[in-house]
């Protein structure tokens, strides 16, 4: 049998190593600090559609607050979508605020194919913009 005081000191090193790390509630403020207070400039003229494919007529609203959501195309692309939840997310958004806070998805993505998929296999038919 190994010697225990290995066991102890390899507890010891884990709880410290998991004491330094930052919390998720302490990680989104962080985020939230960084991003306070600046300004997102939107394209001129984004081009919105629906399934990635009909166009939209949809308008980013001048006033009021607004959600963004973008995803570059860096790692699995559908899978940083989470179109699910941002179903439900928005059925919710949309029930407490009554249609006012437009949820706006930004799409960089280097196989548009992918994307177009994702979206018709969620049923996810809110606009978005693929970039």
């Amino acid at each position: 049998m190994k010697n225990p005081l290995y066991l102890i000191l390899a507890l010891f090193a884990t709880c410290l190593l998991s004491s330094c790390q930052k919390t998720e509630a302490e990680r989104l403020e962080q985020l939230l600090q960084k991003w306070y207070e600046k300004e997102i400039t939107f394209p001129k003229n984004p081009s919105f559609t629906v399934y990635g494919e009909k166009e939209s007529d949809f308008t980013i609203p001048k006033d009021g607050y607004k959600l963004v959501h973008y995803v570059d195309s860096v790692g699995c692309t559908s899978c940083k979508l989470n179109l699910d939840k941002w179903q439900e997310y928005i059925a919710y958004l949309d029930s407490v605020t009554g249609h006012m806070v437009p949820c706006l998805f930004f799409i960089h993505a280097t196989q548009k194919r992918e994307v177009k998929i994702a979206l018709k296999n969620s049923r996810f038919d809110h606009p978005v913009c693929l970039d």
